[in-house]
């Protein structure tokens, strides 16, 4: 979900032919006459529709899962087994800790449990669940637009006799009818748009490790609140001092290294007339870059 930390991503031409081509798909979906009806599919949309306008993560992961629910008709029983298993033919196989440990969540939440997250603060605690909210939000929604996506899907989606017979085929015949991937856009794109976590996972490591923005020790959310965007700018000042007023032989370090090798390090301050000089402590920056007059 957009919010202070994470705002809207512009809007583009292509966004706008995507969304047309979904509404023209839901439009086509409506009047097709498919046996046992489109019912079920219609209801965990609805459901995730509603779910992108709740505020807190543990319910939006409980409503997620029950999206994710909808489309692999675990059977009574074998719930948590098969939610894990099945959500292999949206995201690959591996990933059974991630999908069993928001099962747990989804769980927990439907038998209001919710203070084994809540209770104590923990700030990591919070921040794991923010980061599985966007994952199964993720899920549920590529899932969902591959579905509305590919007219031979309906069939198979639309309602629980339909999704029982389609989970009875072999696991080659499910990924066949299913395909690779939710996206559909061209193969570069894909990959684009898959390399681009890898590079927002390592913002987030730098600045947890240069910045210590995890650290957030106060009772009130909104003192907390306060200190984060207090990271979230000196992040984004020290990455601009990085990137414009370096010089090329060190602008390529990370913040962790310009923190240790030219931040917290010893220093004399000389005075010579109407000048002023720091020395610093010999470590890995060139003599040259040591002293400013």
């Amino acid at each position: 979900m957009p919010g202070a930390f994470r705002p809207c991503p512009p809007v583009v031409a292509d966004d706008i032919l995507l969304a047309a081509q979904f509404g023209q798909k839901l439009d086509a979906m409506l009047p097709k006459t498919v046996p046992g009806g489109l019912w079920r599919f219609f209801r965990t949309l609805h459901i995730y529709v509603k779910t992108r306008a709740i505020d807190e993560p543990l319910d939006r992961i409980h409503q997620y899962c029950r999206c994710i629910e909808g489309q692999v008709l675990p059977a009574i029983g074998k719930t948590k087994q098969q939610f894990k298993s099945r959500t292999e033919l949206f995201i690959g196989p591996g990933h059974h800790d991630l999908m069993g440990a928001l099962y747990d969540i989804r769980s927990h939440v439907e038998h209001l449990h919710e203070n084994r997250y809540l209770e104590p603060f923990d700030r990591d605690v919070r921040l794991d669940l923010v980061k599985k909210e966007a994952i199964v939000e993720y899920i549920a929604r590529m899932a969902l637009a591959r579905i509305i996506s590919q007219d031979a899907l309906w069939p198979h989606f639309g309602n629980t006799a339909a999704l029982e017979k389609f989970w009875a085929l072999s696991p080659d015949e499910r990924r066949k009818n299913w395909g690779v991937t939710n996206l559909t856009r061209p193969t570069e794109r894909v990959v684009a748009f898959y390399n681009q976590r890898g590079t927002a996972e390592q913002w987030i490591k730098e600045g947890k490790n240069a910045i210590k923005w995890t650290r957030l020790s106060c009772r009130r959310f909104r003192n907390n609140e306060v200190r984060l965007q207090l990271h979230a700018l000196a992040y984004n000042l020290a990455n601009f001092m990085r990137t414009l007023a370096l010089p090329k032989e060190v602008e390529h370090w990370s913040l962790t290294t310009l923190r240790e090798k030219l931040v917290k390090i010893g220093a004399k301050v000389v005075r010579h007339g109407r000048y002023v000089t720091f020395q610093l402590a010999e470590v890995a920056v060139p003599s040259s870059r040591k002293s400013c007059a």
